[in-house]
């Protein structure tokens, strides 16, 4: 079985790693946020001939990058901070799954 290539981030200083560690989620963040609107622009077409599995299917997908999102956002609040996102105690439709 492959194993998954693990991306190790650190810089010269503290400051330089903290920088990294930041560039990396907002690069994670970006992808997940295209994966979601590809996945659930992909589930029109499906929609609309009455396809409700490959509706479901690309649905399914566009909520496992939402979640991924989500989690990658609330475990990183200086980068809520880099999105002007609202603080995590105020309620969102999009962010509070």
């Amino acid at each position: 079985m492959k194993r998954i290539p693990v991306q190790s981030v650190k810089g010269h200083s503290p400051s330089a790693t903290e920088t990294l560690r930041k560039l990396f989620v907002l690069r994670e963040i970006e992808r997940q946020a295209g994966l979601f609107s590809v996945s659930f622009s992909d589930a029109i077409q499906p929609a609309e001939q009455d396809d409700a599995d490959g509706c479901w299917r690309h649905l399914q997908s566009a909520l496992f990058a939402g979640v991924i999102f989500n989690r990658l956002i609330r475990r990183h609040p200086q980068v809520r901070k880099l999105l002007e996102l609202p603080d995590a105690e105020r309620k969102s439709p999009i962010l509070h799954m």
